[in-house]
C-alpha cells in the first residue's frame, strides 16, 4: 500500500518532467543511492551506484535505441527497394528518410 502511495505521486512528476525535457528534474523523483547491477564477465558488468551513473546508462540506452532503430528503418528500405523497384526509387528520392 504504500508502495503505490509513493508511486502514485512521483509517476505523475515524472512524466511532467520528461515533457519538459529537463532529465534533472526527472531523476531528482529518484534516490541518491539508485543502482543498476550488470551481472556477468564483460565490460560494462559491475554496480552502478547514483544519479551520475544513471545519466551515463540512460545515455548509451537511447544511443542503442537510435541506432537499432535506424538498423531497422535501413533493412525495411532494403526490402521495399527489392519488393517495388524502380517506384520506390522514385518515391524515396522525393520524400526526406526521417524528417
Amino acid at each position: 500500500m504504500i508502495g503505490a502511495l509513493i508511486v502514485k505521486r512521483k509517476v505523475p512528476a515524472a512524466f511532467d518532467a520528461i515533457n519538459q525535457h529537463d532529465l534533472d528534474a526527472f531523476l531528482k523523483n529518484y534516490s541518491d543511492d539508485a543502482a543498476f547491477v550488470y551481472p556477468g564477465d564483460i565490460g560494462p558488468s559491475g554496480i552502478y551506484t547514483g544519479k551520475e551513473a544513471i545519466h551515463w546508462i540512460l545515455l548509451v540506452y537511447i544511443g542503442a535505441a537510435i541506432w537499432l532503430f535506424h538498423r531497422q528503418v535501413l533493412q525495411e528500405e532494403d526490402y521495399l527497394k527489392k519488393h517495388y523497384g524502380k517506384e520506390y526509387s522514385e518515391y524515396c528520392n522525393r520524400v526526406r528518410r526521417y524528417f
